[in-house]
């Protein structure tokens, strides 16, 4: 359905607790399921998915998530553009939303 996608400080890994709340109800098979880096293989197209995400390199939520599916990508031989810088702050969001936007607009089809 998409072929661009670009992420601020996401999550990869689905995460059960949300405020206390386990919000999979201990089903991990639902936990895993909504998590992509577990679902790489099942993406018939994601050779053809451009891929940016960032994420604060001293984020302490955030960035073991990042790592993985880095490695997870990098591991089935899919490039992408991952930033690991600064820390989990709107000035790191706000600083880095032009490199996104431009990430974007590089992969948007230029044929009209």
């Amino acid at each position: 359905m998409f072929s661009i996608t670009a992420l601020h400080s996401g999550f990869y890994t689905a995460q059960p607790i949300d405020g206390g709340v386990d919000v999979f109800a201990g089903e991990r098979q639902e936990q895993r399921a909504n998590s992509p880096v577990d679902n790489l293989d099942n993406i018939a197209a994601i050779k053809c998915l451009a891929i940016y995400f960032a994420v604060g390199a001293d984020d302490p939520w955030f960035v073991d998530d990042a790592k993985a599916l880095d490695r997870a990508l990098t591991a089935r031989h899919h490039a992408q553009v991952p930033y690991l810088r600064g820390a989990h702050s709107w000035e790191y969001c706000s600083a880095h939303l032009a490199d996104a936007l431009r990430f974007v607009g590089a992969h948007l089809p230029h044929d009209r």
